[in-house]
């Protein structure tokens, strides 16, 4: 009996996935990421996992460039905050502000206020 049901499933799951498909592949949509929106969606998420994988697996030129973007976000309630500010919000572990600061240095010495 166990069987069957997890035949039944398996088949409905697989109809779903199936129709799925076929709905998402019947308009092509084109998804284009804004890399500032995704890194402060880690930020938001606490996906500090994310984060480290990230810093570890973008040149320091480029991850330099994604974080001084953050600073120029239009955003409201950024306000000019820095990546090093935003990430702070949030109390991140030590080694990610670590990693920011040993690659944006400027960053620690920047106000957010001022």
């Amino acid at each position: 009996m166990k069987t069957e049901e997890a035949a039944s499933y398996s088949s409905a799951s697989s109809n779903s996935i199936s129709r799925r498909m076929t709905m998402s592949n019947s308009k092509p949509k084109l998804l284009l990421l804004n890399p500032v929106a995704v890194l402060l969606g880690l930020i938001l998420n606490k996906d500090w996992k994310m984060i480290r994988t990230l810093i570890a697996a973008t040149s320091p030129d480029c991850f330099r460039d994604l974080a001084s973007s953050i600073s120029s976000c239009s955003q409201h309630k950024l306000n000019g905050m820095t990546l090093l500010h935003a990430i702070i919000r949030d109390n991140p572990p030590l080694d990610i502000v670590a990693n920011i600061i040993r690659l944006c240095p400027e960053m620690a010495a920047t106000c957010s206020i001022c």
